[in-house]
């Protein structure tokens, strides 16, 4: 029982049940549209900086291109399933880190990397919970709280980055877990101080689509 309880508030574990959070200014898209990796550059780094978003035509493309500090550009590709290839599962983003927007526009230009690609997942399937009408609720197969979100699957190298990953699978609590793939490459992180520019000051994200996120609700994934 006591355990049960813990996964539920997410002390301490790998995984945590979807909850509520603060509301943010920045809302979270909702729908896979050509501006979504602009919006989470947005809340990623808690920035009002707007960017151009560049939506790769596929994965190889997305794989050598990289975002751009000035002119502000991120970088997006959505993966996507279906007979026709037209259902989005996972939208893949390239951001900017914050440490590398205020060094660039300066102290404050950005309020930090607070934001986690799990933190954004949540999101997600809050935002999607709270579009469904109340006969939609009423019939779903899940509600937020029983979805639980894994720990980002972190990767150091852009090579990691793209690599398959398993994003949606059913635990051994019986409960879908989602899980986001990650990478984080701080301006000002040492350990990065080597590497050409255009690899530093970076922050990548892999996320649940909405429309997936959806019929993960309704009990169609």
């Amino acid at each position: 029982m006591r355990l049960s309880l813990l996964m539920m508030l997410g002390f301490g574990l790998a995984c945590t049940a979807v909850r509520a959070e603060p509301a943010s200014t920045v809302a979270m898209p909702l729908a896979t549209t050509d501006t979504y990796c602009r919006d989470i550059q947005k809340l990623l780094a808690g920035t009002d900086l707007v960017a151009k978003n560049t939506v790769q035509p596929d994965f190889d493309a997305f794989v050598k291109s990289k975002p751009r500090v000035s002119p502000l550009e991120t970088q997006q590709f959505v993966e996507r399933a279906g007979g026709d290839r037209s259902a989005p599962v996972l939208v893949a983003c390239k951001t900017k880190s914050a440490d590398h927007l205020n060094a660039v526009y300066g102290p404050g230009a950005a309020r930090g990397d607070d934001s986690t690609c799990r933190d954004l997942n949540r999101r997600t399937v809050l935002g999607v919970w709270a579009q469904l009408t109340d006969a939609e609720r009423a019939v779903a197969k899940w509600a937020p709280q029983q979805i639980m979100l894994d720990a980002d699957d972190v990767g150091f190298m852009g090579k990691d980055f793209i690599q398959p990953f398993k994003f949606h699978y059913t635990g051994s609590d019986g409960r879908p877990h989602l899980r986001a793939k990650a990478q984080l490459a701080l301006w000002n992180d040492w350990r990065w101080k080597v590497m050409p520019e255009r690899f530093r000051g970076t922050h990548y994200c892999r996320l649940i689509a909405p429309e997936y996120a959806r019929a993960l609700i309704q009990g169609a994934r």
